[in-house]
């Protein structure tokens, strides 16, 4: 059970709108992360917020979750060129093995070296897994978005949410993969 079950879904869409804000202002995923889960559990029926049908309400909500982890991913990332899974030794320790202890590093000066080298790689490889879960993520709002878009804008219902779609001002390729059904 998620988050959103246990509020009035109105309540629950304000508390996602608010999560949104505090994500703009702070710039912590985690706000968008919330949202999300609020999102993706509100209901579709015909329940109206601030004058619109909650389908429409959460199409739009989930439009700008998208938008927000869009603009999270790095469009230079090479999901092909992992990091290694150990720095590169110090020239000065190359008799040593990869992914030795910097313990066994006499030389403080060579072991602070190696020491650096470690962090540096333990941030590239945090980056990179960020970067596969972002990506994830936003296949996963994608699907969400189709689904709904299938269930609740089918017929003469499309037009509305084709609307609220370009209204969103979104990527040019994820405005067209929804319009156009593609997955």
């Amino acid at each position: 059970m998620s988050v959103a079950a246990e509020g009035a879904p109105q309540d629950n869409f304000a508390i996602a709108k608010d999560y949104l804000v505090q994500h703009a202002k702070r710039r912590d995923r985690l706000y968008l992360q919330r949202a999300y889960r609020i999102a993706r559990d509100l209901p579709e029926k015909a329940i109206t917020v601030s004058g619109e049908q909650m389908r429409t309400a959460k199409l739009r909500l989930l439009l700008e979750i998208l938008k927000g982890v869009h603009t999270e991913i790095d469009p230079k990332f090479k999901p092909e060129t992992p990091p290694s899974s150990y720095p590169r030794l110090p020239p000065e320790a190359s008799d040593l093995d990869m992914g030795v202890h910097p313990s066994a590093i006499s030389d403080p000066i060579i072991r602070q070296k190696y020491i650096d080298a470690r962090e540096e790689n333990r941030k590239a490889i945090e980056a990179y897994l960020t970067e596969l879960d972002l990506r994830e993520w936003q296949r996963e709002i994608l699907e969400l978005l189709s689904s709904l878009l299938e269930r609740r804008f089918s017929g003469k219902e499309r037009t509305e949410g084709e609307k609220v779609i370009k209204s969103a001002k979104l990527d040019s390729a994820i405005e067209a993969e929804l319009l156009n059904g593609k997955r």
